[in-house]
């Protein structure tokens, strides 16, 4: 499954986790869905998408 924010996409993992060459931390990172969720959103980075395989 793929997560898609302005500018950026990122691979899910399982369930709870992404993979993502990261901006924050300059490097490729796992990260908590949740918590980079959470991050994009009050960054004011736009609205966070999922795109889901079938």
């Amino acid at each position: 499954d793929l997560i898609f924010w302005k500018g950026h996409v990122a691979m899910v993992v399982n369930p709870d986790t992404l993979i993502h060459a990261n901006g924050h931390t300059m490097s490729v990172c796992y990260e908590g869905i949740r918590e980079a969720i959470h991050r994009i959103s009050s960054g004011g980075h736009g609205l966070v998408q999922a795109r889901q395989r079938y």
